[in-house]
């Protein structure tokens, strides 16, 4: 007989830092992109930083989809812990 089991004070731990650290990288990533459009074109002039501002933007958009991808993944584990939750109380 298989044994279905979770620890749901842990998982809800772990799903609060996921979000956490979710929100936490959008953040640095949009003031790291704020500073980036600061330089670029006062600070730094030339084609080379025009070069390295479409090459940050493209690590932006894959770090942003990533983000999405933790966002998802955080609500994927609040409905896991919601639907044993339920079952617990079902049960007893």
């Amino acid at each position: 007989m298989t044994i279905l089991y979770m620890d749901v004070e842990s998982v809800q731990n772990t799903r609060t830092r996921v979000a956490l650290a979710q929100q936490n990288m959008r953040e640095e990533i949009t003031l790291l992109t704020i500073n980036m459009q600061r330089i670029i074109g006062s600070a730094w002039i030339g084609p080379s930083a025009e070069g390295m501002y479409q090459e940050y933007d493209q690590i932006r958009m894959q770090l942003l989809q990533k983000m999405d991808a933790l966002e998802q993944l955080s609500r994927t584990l609040q409905n896991e812990i919601g639907q044993w939750q339920d079952a617990a109380a079902r049960f007893g």
